[in-house]
């Protein structure tokens, strides 16, 4: 004869294999959930980056702009564009841009900033200006502009900023400011 206790003992039991299966299930779409979270963060991220950057640049463009004088300084009303300097920019290695003119139909890779000065480090990002001759009672419309001279009071410049990510690239800002004859 064995000794009888006075309580019952209590089985002792784990859990079954379709619980944990279920917790396993459950803590999966949790971690899986968290996961793309971050995915989505370190992605806007950089797209909250490049905007800033493309911010910085169009930043630059304009200051550089708002130094220049709308005519050439040297010919006056007579001509729009780019005179060719060649010489002063094959000494400094910078385009001696002297008005709005010059810098019309320009690309600039790696980016400047106001001071002219390149910057290999951000050789992803493109800035493109074109600068058009426009009516001031309608900005919307160029005006039509040969090799003979004309008189015009306002130019728009519009920059679009492009982020090269590999074969492609993609427009990360675009602005346009309207500049007329001091």
């Amino acid at each position: 004869m064995g000794i009888r206790r006075l309580y019952p003992v209590p089985r002792r039991r784990g859990f079954s294999l379709v619980e944990v299966a279920i917790a396993v299930v459950i803590l999966s779409i949790g971690t899986l959930a968290a996961f793309e979270l971050i995915m989505t963060c370190n992605q806007q991220t950089d797209n909250g980056l490049r905007m800033t950057t493309a911010i910085m640049l169009a930043n630059n463009i304009q200051e550089l702009t708002a130094k220049l004088p709308l005519y050439d300084p040297v010919q006056g009303s007579r001509y729009f564009g780019d005179e060719g300097a060649v010489t002063a920019e094959s000494l400094t290695g910078v385009k001696p841009f002297n008005d709005l003119g010059d810098l019309a139909g320009k690309s600039f890779n790696p980016p400047i900033d106001a001071a002219r000065k390149p910057h290999p480090e951000l050789s992803k990002y493109t800035q493109q200006l074109v600068v058009e001759p426009v009516n001031m009672l309608n900005l919307k419309t160029p005006i039509a502009f040969g090799s003979s001279p004309y008189k015009f009071d306002t130019v728009r410049l519009t920059l679009r900023i492009l982020y090269s990510s590999g074969a492609t690239a993609s427009e990360v800002n675009r602005i346009s400011w309207v500049r007329t004859a001091d």
